[in-house]
């Protein structure tokens, strides 16, 4: 809705009072949703150009998604590198385990971003733990992590899988129990 406001004070007015007419009422006026409404699209040629333009950006859409399946992969996979280098260097490495989190991060947002929501979800908890556990997060915990991004990548698992949904639960319950254990130590 957009509100069209009353018309303020005229000048001259004084510090409590007004001069002239007594302000018009609001008008609250509805904003159409539709897009078509929002462009104004009343003669057909336009509304047939804006149903084609929709087409293009659904196809292009449709391309992008495409080329962010192999993208995704390639993510997991220098993620995987990252934990191993990790695991090479052991938990005391600052850096190591600061790089994990950044891909870790970054793999979240892109999956939610291209409603890959299971895998963000994953992601996501690898983050998590990697934050909250402050040097302790459990090695065979980051590896179960990498470990199920992978398989979920790979199979196309949908996010509603129940045994995906299932999974993505149990690392979340992990993380938390590490990140309680952590807090105490």
């Amino acid at each position: 809705m957009r509100i069209i406001p009353a018309p303020g004070r005229e000048k001259g007015a004084g510090k409590g009072g007004r001069t002239g007419p007594a302000p018009r009422r609001r008008e609250i006026v509805p904003v159409p949703e539709s897009l078509r409404a929002k462009a104004l699209a009343f003669d057909r040629d336009t509304v047939e150009a804006l149903d084609e333009a929709a087409a293009r950006a659904e196809a292009a859409e449709e391309e992008v998604r495409a080329a962010f399946a192999g993208h995704l992969g390639e993510e997991i996979e220098r993620l995987a590198d990252a934990v191993a280098a990790l695991s090479a260097g052991g938990r005391g490495n600052a850096g190591a385990r600061s790089r994990v989190y950044r891909l870790a991060h970054r793999l979240r947002g892109t999956a939610a971003a291209f409603e890959a929501g299971l895998l963000a979800r994953m992601a996501g908890s690898l983050a998590r733990l990697l934050e909250r556990a402050e040097g302790k997060a459990p090695p065979a915990l980051i590896a179960a992590h990498v470990d199920a991004l992978r398989a979920a990548e790979r199979r196309g698992t949908p996010p509603e899988d129940p045994v995906a949904t299932a999974l993505a639960g149990e690392l979340e319950a992990a993380v938390t129990k590490a990140a309680e254990k952590a807090r105490r130590k």
